[in-house]
């Protein structure tokens, strides 16, 4: 008997941590994608430039830059560098931007444990995720005599009426 009461309420706590740990992944999502965004407009606002100033100089963007690095200048050279890993980043951060746009909660699920290992977009949105429900001290103690007290009511109603039949059969 004792036994069945420590598993109860540990299986409880246990489930309902899950179950509030992944509601939250639609919250987090949402806010990956408004950072990511964000991210995405800034750099493309840069790569828009550079592209038009390549092209008013009839050059491309993989010749502009290769330009730069060939300078002789070091500043010109670092500036060559700089747009270089702008590109990269910029392609990087929309095509991952497409995979977790188009990702179902389940494969988002998974997905968001590499973004949180592999990027830095990630560890971002997490330092800043607010999440949709309040997860703080008070919250858990009033969660947990909550959880208590429509546990006790709903044994008592269970055995009230577990008994009833058997109260009926011998009255």
């Amino acid at each position: 008997m004792w036994r069945r009461l420590i598993e109860t309420p540990l299986f409880v706590v246990v489930t309902l941590s899950g179950a509030i740990f992944f509601s939250q992944l639609p919250h987090f999502k949402q806010q990956h994608i408004q950072y990511l965004s964000g991210a995405l407009t800034e750099l493309s606002g840069i790569v828009q430039e550079f592209e038009f100033d390549a092209r008013k100089n009839g050059l491309t963007v993989e010749n502009a830059i290769n330009r730069l690095l060939e300078n002789p200048d070091p500043f010109v050279q670092s500036r060559g560098r700089r747009m270089d890993a702008i590109f990269k980043r910029h392609d990087s951060l929309s095509s991952y931007a497409t995979l977790i746009g188009d990702a179902n909660p389940i494969s988002y699920a998974y997905t968001a444990l590499s973004i949180l290992e592999h990027s830095d977009t990630g560890q971002k949105t997490l330092e800043g995720f607010q999440p949709g429900i309040t997860a703080n001290r008070e919250t858990a103690w009033l969660s947990a005599v909550g959880a208590l007290t429509f546990y006790l009511l709903t044994q008592l109603v269970l055995h009230s009426v577990l008994r009833l039949p058997r109260r009926l059969a011998l009255g």
